[in-house]
């Protein structure tokens, strides 16, 4: 019975500091959150009652602030959207990060959308400023969502004491409920025993 337990609360140890932290590896960021201005109704234009879209004017831009729990790596990033915008800049703060260049406009409504992906993966963590901005080139589109995906998280520095999601609390509280129950059974053989 010790050699049982012992292993299983070494297993529980393991276990402990092996479960990694929980990061989001998708998120999807809704264009008419962050927009100002004139935002188009889906039901009217194509689209069911729950679709909207920002109406990015040329020059404008669309501002994220990534949450909490956003894994820090590479993402591909895409927009859905629709227009006769061929080209949209990425950027992280105020840099560049990458471009969109659709190859050619679509028609005006939810039923002419299209999911463009940047020409390159941008390196994002939870809060960094990601923008969507429409040059100031005379096209026009709206903008539905932006979504995001985990492409390659970023390599953490070797530690000596890794930080997990929880993982030790999960660990502590098994050892404690093995070791209350290999308790109980003791108990209850010495009361056999008497």
């Amino acid at each position: 019975m010790k050699k049982a337990l012992t292993l299983i609360m070494a297993i529980a140890l393991v276990l402990s500091f092996s479960i990694p932290a929980f990061a989001a590896t998708e998120i999807l960021l809704q264009g008419e959150d962050v927009y100002d201005g004139n935002i188009n109704n889906g039901e009217s234009m194509g689209g069911t009652a729950d679709d909207n879209a920002a109406d990015l004017q040329p020059g404008e831009k669309l501002s994220f602030t990534l949450p909490a729990g956003t894994a820090e790596g590479e993402y591909k990033v895409e927009v859905r959207n629709t227009g006769n915008r061929t080209d949209y800049n990425i950027y992280v703060g105020s840099n560049l990060a990458s471009t969109i260049k659709r190859s050619e406009g679509s028609g005006w409504g939810f039923d002419w959308m299209t999911t463009d992906a940047a020409k390159d993966n941008v390196t994002l963590k939870a809060g960094d400023v990601l923008v969507i901005e429409a040059p100031d080139n005379g096209e026009y589109g709206w903008v539905d969502w932006v979504k995001l995906t985990l492409v390659s998280a970023a390599q953490q520095p070797s530690q000596s004491n890794p930080k997990t999601g929880g993982g030790a609390l999960v660990g502590l509280v098994l050892c404690v409920l093995l070791l209350s129950s290999g308790a109980v059974v003791f108990f209850f053989k010495k009361a056999k025993q008497s």
